[in-house]
């Protein structure tokens, strides 16, 4: 039962850091940096803004680098 089970859920586990995230409107596959980008939204770390947007150009301020490292370092 193990091995079934590992043989089914592991090619699903492996699929969903690649279809569990939304796409940025203004995060192109092809950006620079658009897969730590959407590595960090699998993760649960960044969500970007409600209107569908990252802007991952956008200068962030303390109060969300200091969410940032804290959703990363897993403190609370």
């Amino acid at each position: 039962m193990k091995t079934l089970i590992a043989q089914v859920l592991l090619p699903v586990m492996l699929l969903l850091p690649t279809i569990s995230h939304a796409q940025f409107r203004d995060v192109p596959p092809k950006y620079e940096y658009s897969s730590a980008i959407y590595s960090l939204q699998d993760d649960g770390i960044v969500q970007g803004y409600p209107d569908g947007n990252f802007m991952p150009w956008q200068i962030i301020n303390r109060a969300e680098f200091t969410k940032i490292l804290m959703e990363a370092t897993g403190t609370e």
